[in-house]
């Protein structure tokens, strides 16, 4: 198991005990899932624990039941799909209308400050990956729309944590490469044995 893989495995282990933070955690779900409007919700992952996480949040959070299909062949793309008929319940709910220009992030969602942390596992969860740190440190998050990847880093850094963003294959990446401010985000998040992993390892290395 990858160390991406490993620490999204732990993020799907944390309680939703909350409502506050499942409310946040099923919003950065959704900002940066692959289709977010009126005419249907999708959500891609290779991993089906993922996918069962944002299907339970959809089902907690918005009382909606969405579809989960796993594909027939290994490495394929697990799918959380809202119809179109459900879409804009979901969007209302977190203060969206589907009509929107360009999708931002609504900061009514993220009600008190253990929400931030939620909702940062959603958006991790949802598009983003960890090198293994024994080779680089090397955290991002990969986005298709530009402007919320812009929120995001404003998020990030009000946070202590310094992201930068680039381009790589027409969509927007916010990352960061300093160890310290990884395991702080891993912290936040709530991946605690992760971030005991990556000190470990730090200190091998070092």
């Amino acid at each position: 198991m990858t160390f991406a893989a490993s620490v999204k495995e732990e993020l799907c282990s944390v309680p939703l005990e909350r409502e506050c933070c499942a409310t946040a955690e099923c919003y950065g779900f959704l900002l940066f899932s692959k289709q977010v409007d009126a005419s249907g919700i999708v959500f891609q992952t290779e991993y089906k624990n993922v996918a069962r996480r944002y299907r339970e949040l959809l089902r907690v959070v918005c009382g909606v039941s969405a579809l989960l299909i796993s594909p027939d062949r290994r490495g394929g793309n697990h799918t959380v799909s809202v119809p179109a008929a459900s879409s804009l319940r979901v969007l209302e709910r977190f203060g969206h209308t589907g009509r929107e220009l360009t999708l931002r992030l609504n900061r009514a969602n993220l009600e008190q400050e253990c929400c931030y942390g939620a909702f940062l596992r959603g958006a991790f969860l949802a598009c983003g990956t960890l090198s293994n740190p024994e080779r680089d440190y090397h955290l991002e998050f990969f986005l298709p729309r530009r402007k919320l990847a812009e929120d995001l880093c404003v998020l990030l850094r009000e946070m202590d944590l310094p992201f930068k963003i680039t381009s790589r294959r027409g969509a927007a990446v916010a990352y960061c490469k300093e160890s310290e401010h990884i395991e702080d985000l891993l912290t936040m998040m709530q991946a605690t044995q992760s971030t005991l992993r990556l000190m470990n390892i730090k200190i091998y290395k070092d």
